[in-house]
């Protein structure tokens, strides 16, 4: 008695927490257990009996998950009932489907009194789950708190999406990607809290959940490896560390023998539209190196396809990583189109769609992005008007650091434009001295009377840090030379930059006579970290700088004393400040905010120190 009681009781809590108890009418496909008995019925054009040749507890698992419920506790088959009002049977459901009609089935004709089904639902526990295989995107599902739900993409790490195919295929995440919430398959809700895991964890269950919310409102989509020998993955989605699966271990390639060209398949193996620019001599405190020597030919479809050695330990070293710069198939981007006055209309392309960009908070961070992206140059101004267009404006707004490449990496926030007005973006002309990255190719290019590349004669970590802090940036993460490119329109040669150099300018070059199409260069920045900074040698007078919050700033001479000086010129020269002095803030050389020892912007005077 005490047993039927329970089961009752579950029936209930069931049945009310089933989003279909909500639901008015019936349509095809709709499922619910009978109190009491535990039969399965199915609404086809009335309700009526599930048959129960070749019922599996996959198929149990996805009508507990079409009733909102975690899985299958229990079931049963041959189960005796006064009716054979089958409506289904022979019901297949290998992947963990969430609808009964997602499933492959057949019309029953031969089923008899004695082959009904009966299942129990479970409610309590959390899971993740994935619905196909291994290689392919797929969307990961969260169940926690009575209810399946997305992960929301704020939510996701590399280290959780680990645990996740961990636990479904016993494999590591390849990458993960989102999607918009609207162009998800059922209507769950979004999952906003962000997993702390580690990556060993089995299950993303055992992470720890930090609250956030979920500016984004896109849901992820994971695709995991393999388990077999020549999976291969980088560590950043679509950019990264190359690694290999190589009897049964994952580890890197060392880059003897590297070109473009393997590094083009590779990205086409990993599924993109190929290479933006690939890097080698990366260095990371990591030698687990597995392969060598790799050659992929053009039509390659798998790593094992393509020729490679196995590593000989010892024979590479920390700095003979490959950092691969994958171009996605749906090219993300921010567009500026001509328009009057100077001001150019703003556009957005989220890869799939073109959408005119709402002004409702529409801030000069947005505006600053936008300038980079698409001019290389500083905002000028920012505009709106009423859209009495036939484009759609998209449904969100952007929130900006002021520091991002692009308008694509900045968080969203799904609203409507309640304004009904666009944005309209004018930006700095271009100038003599001006530089950008190239989107397409990823490759360094100067504006001297238009735009040209730079050839790569003489190009070394100095210069290219230099190119990094005229962006705005801290400072060179990686910089690679001989790069080839279809294009030798060059500009300048023989760049040659002095130590600490803002401005690219600032340094000597020549023009450009005699490059060849392998003789480009190309420049991955830092934003992350703080860091003080002098431009010249010991025992001259000259202006300190400082990368915080991700911009470089003077220093102001009220935040000075001599303890901090002499920290700067020990960071530089290893020695003590001799002393400091200011200079007003009309005669420095950069365009640069000022800052105190709070961090606050004042319009005072700067340090000049002298070591």
């Amino acid at each position: 008695m005490k047993f039927e009681f329970s089961i009752l009781i579950s029936y209930i809590i069931l049945q009310l927490f089933s989003p279909h108890h909500l639901v008015h009418g019936q349509k095809s496909g709709d499922v619910r257990i009978i109190s009491g008995t535990k039969l399965l019925e199915v609404f086809t054009d009335s309700w009526g009996y599930v048959c129960d040749d070749f019922w599996s507890q996959a198929d149990s698992n996805t009508v507990c998950r079409q009733l909102g419920h975690r899985r299958a506790q229990n079931y049963s088959t041959s189960i005796i009932a006064d009716s054979d009002d089958f409506k289904i049977d022979d019901v297949f459901c290998p992947n963990n489907q969430f609808y009964i009609n997602e499933c492959e089935y057949e019309t029953t004709e031969d089923c008899a009194k004695d082959e009904h089904v009966e299942v129990i639902c479970e409610l309590e526990g959390c899971e993740s789950l994935l619905q196909s295989v291994a290689s392919i995107s797929q969307t990961a599902y969260f169940y926690q708190d009575y209810q399946w739900q997305y992960i929301c993409t704020d939510s996701m790490t590399q280290q959780a999406a680990d645990v996740i195919c961990r636990s479904h295929t016993n494999t590591t995440a390849m990458s993960f990607t989102s999607i918009s919430s609207s162009d998800a398959d059922y209507d769950f809700p979004i999952y906003g809290y962000k997993f702390n895991c580690s990556g060993s964890e089995s299950s993303l269950c055992e992470c720890v959940n930090i609250e956030e919310t979920c500016s984004s409102m896109e849901v992820v989509q994971i695709t995991c490896y393999a388990s077999e020998n020549g999976a291969i993955r980088l560590t950043n989605e679509d950019n990264g560390l190359l690694q290999v699966l190589y009897n049964g271990k994952w580890g890197y390639i060392c880059d003897d023998g590297w070109t473009d060209s393997t590094a083009n398949e590779i990205c086409k193996i990993l599924g993109y539209e190929g290479v933006i620019t690939s890097y080698t001599s990366y260095y990371i405190n990591d030698t687990t190196y597995l392969l060598n020597l790799i050659r992929c030919f053009s039509g390659v479809t798998s790593f094992l396809d393509c020729v490679y050695s196995i590593y000989i330990p010892g024979y590479c070293s920390s700095n003979e990583h490959v950092y691969i710069n994958c171009r996605p198939n749906n090219q993300c981007e921010s567009i500026l189109k001509s328009a009057e006055l100077g001001l150019s209309e703003l556009e957005y392309n989220n890869g799939t769609k073109i959408f005119k960009v709402c002004a409702d908070e529409f801030t000069t961070a947005e505006g600053e992005v936008v300038c980079r992206e698409n001019t290389g140059t500083n905002l000028t101004s920012i505009s709106s008007s009423i859209y009495n267009g036939t484009s759609e404006i998209y449904p969100a707004t952007f929130q900006c650091k002021g520091y991002e490449d692009s308008l694509c990496e900045c968080s969203k926030m799904l609203q409507p434009c309640l304004s009904g007005a666009i944005v309209y973006v004018e930006c700095s002309p271009q100038e003599n001295g001006n530089i950008r990255i190239n989107n397409d190719s990823g490759l360094l290019e100067v504006y001297i009377d238009g735009w040209g590349y730079v050839c790569d004669d003489y190009w070394d970590q100095t210069a290219a840090n230099t190119v990094c802090r005229q962006l705005g940036q801290r400072r060179a993460r990686i910089s690679s030379t001989g790069h080839y490119y279809d294009n030798s329109d060059y500009k300048i040669d023989d760049v040659m930059c002095r130590t600490n150099q803002f401005r690219i300018n600032d340094c000597t070059y020549k023009t450009a006579e005699d490059c060849s199409s392998f003789e480009h260069v190309a420049v991955v920045c830092e934003t992350e970290g703080c860091e003080s900074l002098l431009q010249s040698v010991a025992s001259i007078s000259q202006t300190a700088y400082f990368y915080q919050d991700y911009q470089w700033q003077y220093i102001c001479t009220d935040g000075m004393t001599q303890q901090a000086a002499d920290v700067i010129c020990r960071s530089h020269t290893n020695t003590t400040a001799m002393r400091f002095t200011s200079i007003s803030s009309s005669d420095v050389d950069y365009d640069f905010q000022y800052m105190d020892t709070n961090s606050t912007v004042v319009v005072q005077k700067v340090h000049s120190v002298s070591v």
